[in-house]
């Protein structure tokens, strides 16, 4: 049982791309973010040009692979195959980190790194590898009120499609947002009530608030 469990975790933390897809690593500009509006079925419909009547096995698909504890078996059936592997996510990381000094440029230029990075070889499933770089970097930043996971967010065609959730705390209040970093690398929308109410001060749909919760 204990030898099941190291392998499964040896797995599930191995590296498998430093092997025969040898790419340069992508360091991009940050860009200003552009703030959207909170994130919902309208906004979805809005930003991706989808239907908003998601069938209910695709709720159920995005529940059972990235909110439930079966989102680490969907991780790693994604790290084996992933464009961008721990390591050079990693790399992406410590480079933004160490050409900005403000903390949203250097998730700025980590969303539009690790983009261009992973679409240079990735040929199915761009959007679950996008995101798993795109937490392993943010988290690597080792931020303490700064963290990544992911966000189901399936379109209604049917089209399978996952996010990211970047969770910011301050001042014991935790804010959310989500970043679309294959789609959308400069584009931010709140996600949380926090967050929306922190934008979008009187709830009108238009957001007042253009400077984004602080990190650090």
């Amino acid at each position: 049982m204990f030898l099941s469990i190291f392998v499964f975790h040896y797995f599930l933390h191995a590296d498998y791309l430093n092997r025969d897809k040898p790419k340069d690593i992508k360091m991009s500009e940050a860009k200003e973010w552009v703030i959207g509006k909170t994130w919902s079925e309208a906004t979805k419909k809005e930003f991706f040009g989808s239907s908003t009547d998601t069938p209910t096995y695709k709720i159920v698909w995005d529940w059972v692979n990235y909110s439930s504890p079966l989102k680490y078996w969907k991780e790693f059936t994604v790290r084996v195959v992933s464009d961008v592997t721990r390591l050079e996510a990693r790399e992406i990381a410590d480079l933004c980190k160490a050409k900005y000094k403000k903390p949203w440029d250097v998730i700025s230029c980590v969303s539009v790194s690790v983009s261009e990075t992973a679409v240079q070889t990735c040929d199915a499933d761009c959007c679950a590898r996008v995101t798993l770089a795109f937490k392993d970097a943010i988290n690597w930043l080792n931020w303490k009120n700064l963290s990544a996971d992911y966000k189901g967010a399936s379109y209604g065609d049917g089209t399978l499609h996952v996010i990211n959730k970047l969770n910011v705390w301050l001042h014991g209040v935790k804010y959310t947002y989500v970043v679309d970093a294959l789609n959308g690398p400069e584009t931010i929308f709140p996600y949380s009530d926090t967050a929306s109410e922190f934008h979008d001060k009187d709830q009108d749909g238009k957001i007042d608030q253009l400077n984004l919760v602080e990190v650090l």
